[in-house]
């Protein structure tokens, strides 16, 4: 097992240098910053222990107060849910009361302690995992299984929250590039990943007492492959270790607090007393605005930003948006942003695409195309030549 023991040790070393560079940082979202070094360091420590078993047949005896840590493995999924809370709810700060989610490290410790009911023998004659008794084994292998359980479990409630996050933003910002935390949802798929191939592995290990390599070698795989995906997004996306932006987007405007959650099937605003007169006059006050202003050729408007043109609180107005246009603030801007820049293309057909894309309002040629490409079905290049040969 040379090869796992220092693929452990690899990704428990690089963690390690994650920890200081989160802790480094210090403006942003502090509170989440160090609840990710807290993630990182309880992984890079269960790589590190998990390092020490794939050695450990060559030692005198199996070390049971070191690996005993293992049992902190069970705070990896809390953390990660921490810290995608603090993340997109940052007003929802952890509290006494969150301390019940780390109940299960005590517990297990208990339930593992040589000579109790998981462990019913002294473990001093044995030196490593696999010259313990089968059915010891298998005790061993099941009890370890709610760790990855655990994880899948949180990493899903994560997964959640981020859909939540998401389908918040589109409701008050025209351009998400920076702000929609695309990469904590890879984050998060990689550990329900490892949550799932690592449950499964280590249960068909269990009933079928085969040697199908390495215990836990799923997750270590995963894991130091994590370790190094952060790392690396790490050094060519610095905002991976400072949310500030997110942060604050996901605190909310002041215009927006108390804005009714959007449900899952449409029901929306149901107790916003927004009557269909009010929200008549804030439509035609907001096609006006469209037509006269163009707010929308401003990259970055928010919808805070035209409520205050038309005269009206942010709530009202997506929820006028919503009923009237059928889509969110986010499509609504962006469709109008599409149809300038179509009029554009033919319009000036000396202007580069990328000028039309800023002319626009798009912050980008690659999000102006992806918008273009959605909406007419063609790329903008297509769509200008398509157009210029039909009139020809």
């Amino acid at each position: 097992m040379p090869t796992m023991a220092t693929l452990a040790q690899l990704g428990a070393a690089q963690g390690l240098m994650l920890v200081f560079a989160v802790l480094s940082v210090g403006h942003g979202n502090r509170a989440a910053n160090r609840v990710l070094a807290l993630f990182i360091g309880v992984l890079s420590l269960r790589l590190f222990l998990l390092a020490l078993e794939y050695q450990s047949f060559h030692a005198e005896r199996f070390n049971v107060a070191v690996f005993s840590l293992l049992h902190l493995s069970y705070a990896i999924g809390p953390l990660l849910f921490f810290y995608v809370r603090l993340l997109t709810v940052p007003e929802n700060r952890l509290a006494l009361r969150d301390a019940w989610h780390f109940l299960p490290i005590p517990l297990a410790a208990l339930l593992m302690l040589p000579g109790g009911p998981v462990l019913p023998l002294d473990l001093s004659g044995y030196n490593h995992f696999n010259a313990l008794p089968d059915e010891i084994r298998t005790r061993v292998i099941l009890a370890s299984t709610p760790v990855f359980l655990s994880l899948g479990i949180y990493s899903s409630l994560c997964l959640r929250m981020l859909k939540r996050y998401h389908r918040s933003i589109r409701e008050r910002f025209s351009a998400l590039e920076s702000i929609n935390l695309d990469w904590l949802r890879m984050l998060v798929w990689f550990c329900l990943t490892i949550a799932s191939f690592s449950f499964f592995g280590e249960l068909y290990r269990a009933f079928a007492l085969l040697d199908i390599g390495p215990r836990s070698a799923y997750s270590v795989v995963f894991s130091v492959a994590l370790i190094y995906y952060m790392g690396l997004r790490g050094l060519r996306q610095p905002l991976i270790f400072d949310q500030s932006e997110g942060a604050a987007v996901a605190a909310g405007l002041p215009e927006m607090q108390g804005q009714p959650e959007l449900g899952e099937h449409g029901e929306k605003y149901q107790k916003s007393g927004l009557g269909d007169e009010q929200m008549e006059s804030i439509w035609r006050k907001l096609q006006a605005c469209m037509e006269s202003a163009a707010p929308y050729l401003q990259p970055g408007i928010k919808l805070a930003d035209i409520a205050r043109m038309v005269g009206t609180r942010a709530n009202y107005l997506s929820q006028t948006i919503n009923s009237r246009a059928g889509e969110s603030f986010f499509d609504y801007i962006n469709r109008h942003r599409v149809e300038y820049a179509k009029t554009l293309l033919l319009s000036e057909p000396d202007m580069t695409v990328s000028e039309v894309a800023l002319r626009a309002g798009f912050n980008s040629q690659n999000v102006f195309n992806g918008h273009f490409k959605k909406r007419v079905g063609k790329t903008p290049t297509q769509f200008r030549k398509l157009k210029v040969y039909t009139k020809q």
